[in-house]
């Protein structure tokens, strides 16, 4: 799932806290409307379709119990600290296919500072991933243990991201990683529209989704998806759906995962 910034864990980091208190900005974002991310922009772009093709993956994943019940407050505890078990194994494979894909850029890529931000954050949101299971199991998160309990589909996910931003076309590592983006911002379109923030103990972790500077986080993912394949043939434009579908599937089993591995 697409990391958020905590880079000043009290009251100021950019998209997970930003520059508001973390009440205000979600009273902010449940006051606006559910507008749509991202659907109307140039019909030339390659996200414009493969957001389209994506939309029964999105619906998947925001018709889950796990994002259902966050919205609601009504998530099983060990759901939750379940997710941010894995989710922290998970950031560090994803971390390590940003880094992957930006070595690939040419030298002196004008993209190659947004690769360096997004792995910074990524590392920065897997610190505040491991406090925040901290302080919801009532002690540290053991490594070890979580990366030997992590489902086969966060596995395939990792896999898939890394696959593409080591050894595919540019684009198609790109088209990897954009679904823990784009996902994530459909959730916040859920959460807009549907979530009970009053006493709400998940309001925390997922009022940064709904919050403007992540729509804008996403357009610039998706935009990048879109630099990196121009000039590509339909053969490069096609991988990139394929991929693209294929994780947007991977998150919304992510999240049935979470449901399911904290049953007993």
């Amino acid at each position: 799932m697409r990391p958020l910034p905590p880079a000043a864990r009290a009251e100021s980091p950019r998209l997970m806290h930003c520059p508001m208190s973390r009440r205000a900005l979600a009273a902010l974002a449940l006051l606006g409307a559910a507008s749509p991310l991202l659907h109307a922009k140039a019909p030339a772009a390659w996200h414009d379709e493969a957001f389209r093709r994506a939309e029964e993956a999105a619906r998947r994943a925001v018709g889950t119990a796990f994002v259902r019940e966050l919205a609601a407050g009504t998530l099983p505890r060990a759901a939750f600290t379940t997710y941010l078990s894995w989710n922290a194994v998970y950031l560090e494979g994803y971390a390590a296919s940003i880094r992957a894909l930006r070595a690939r850029l040419e030298a002196g890529s004008p993209l190659g500072a947004r690769f360096d931000r997004w792995a910074k954050e990524t590392d920065e949101t897997r610190l505040w991933t491991l406090d925040l299971y901290a302080r919801w199991a009532g002690r540290p998160l053991d490594l070890s243990e979580a990366r030997g309990s992590v489902p086969d589909c966060v596995r395939r996910y990792m896999a898939l991201e890394s696959a593409s931003a080591r050894r595919a076309h540019p684009a198609v590592g790109m088209a990897a990683l954009l679904p823990c983006f784009w996902i994530y911002g459909e959730m916040g379109r859920y959460c807009r529209a549907h979530a009970k923030p009053k006493g709400n103990p998940y309001l925390e972790w997922f009022s940064a989704s709904m919050a403007p500077e992540y729509a804008q986080s996403v357009e610039e993912a998706a935009r990048t998806a879109d630099e990196l394949a121009r000039g590509a043939d339909a053969s490069v434009h096609e991988r990139m759906t394929k991929v693209f579908l294929e994780a947007c599937g991977l998150e919304a089993e992510f999240f049935e995962a979470a449901v399911r591995g904290a049953r007993p």
